[in-house]
Parts: structure tokens; sequence; C-alpha cells
């Protein structure tokens, strides 16, 4: 399945076809392999970017909603929360220094983070009109890049999502 081309479709797709992907994708979603989970991952953000489909499927939620929900359902891995950490740790630190405050050389730290988010899309992307765009830069949802420095920041809305699932600076998981 070459996601790129469907996503690109997906305007002129509606109704219960959009519905029966949605449902397709779901299901790849959960029971797929991993390319199958993170491409429905990506097709369902896209349908939700979109508008949706005409069940409505999605509610209206904030950020700090949907970032909570994101690592409700799809717990973090202990390389998750280590990456997660290391920023909340070290707010406005360069990828580089990221990488070393957990023990990885170069930016290794950047790209688990960008995997980390792109699995979640189907929770983190935005279903307001005014949140829109196409493509989705998933991480960027989560976490704010500044040119200038060249340092990451965890949003204020990613900050207080990942607090209600007992996720904050110098804390653990608490279950």
């Amino acid at each position: 399945m070459d996601i790129n081309r469907i996503i690109a479709a997906l305007p002129g797709i509606g109704g219960l076809q959009l519905d029966r992907m949605r449902r397709n994708a779901e299901r790849l979603k959960s029971d797929g392999s991993p390319d199958q989970q993170a491409a429905a991952a990506r097709l369902l953000c896209a349908i939700d970017a979109q508008g949706g489909s005409t069940a409505g499927h999605r509610e209206r939620r904030s950020r700090t909603d949907r970032v909570a929900e994101a690592f409700r359902q799809m717990p973090p891995s202990e390389t998750d929360l280590r990456v997660l950490l290391a920023l909340l740790d070290n707010p406005g630190a360069t990828s580089a220094a990221l990488s070393r405050a957990i023990g990885w050389k170069g930016e290794s730290w950047q790209q688990h983070f960008a995997r980390m988010c792109e699995a979640r899309a189907a929770w983190l992307c935005p279903p307001l009109p005014s949140e829109r765009n196409a493509p989705v830069d998933v991480a960027a949802l989560v976490a704010g890049f500044d040119p200038a420095t060249g340092g990451y920041e965890l949003t204020p809305e990613a900050v207080a999502g990942l607090a209600r699932v007992g996720l904050s600076a110098r804390d653990r998981i608490v279950a």
C-alpha cells in the first residue's frame, strides 16, 4: 500500500468510501504489521485533518486532551520515556544535547522523537479546523523548535497532557 498516494487522493473521496477507509485503517492500526500500523496512523491523521468522515468520528478535543489520550492509548516504551524525560528535563536543548543526555550519539534523539510522535498520529492530529494543515508535522504538535538556537521545547499543551498521564520533569510514570 503506497500510503502517500492514498493520502494524496483523499480530497476526492467522501462518504461511505471514506468511512470504509477509516475502518480498514483502524483495523490495521491495531492488528497490522508495524509498517501497516504506521501507515494506518498516518492515514487516520490525514482523514481527520481533511474533515473526518460522514460519521464525524472524532469529537473536538484540545491539544492537551489529545496528548494525554495518545500516551494513554499507546503507553510510552522505556526508550520513549527516556526521550520524553530528556526533553522535559532539558527544555531548549539541541537534538545533539538531548541525545547525549540519554547516552546516544549524533541526532538520534530527534529521529526517535519524530517516530514516537508519528506512531501516535491518530490521537495527536488536530481535528479542529483552525489547526488543520496538510501535511501535518505530528512532532511539531508536541514540541516546538527554535531555529535561532536549534533547541527543542515541549509545547505547554504537551507538558499538561503528559502530566495527566503521570509524566513531568524529573518524574517518572506513575502507575
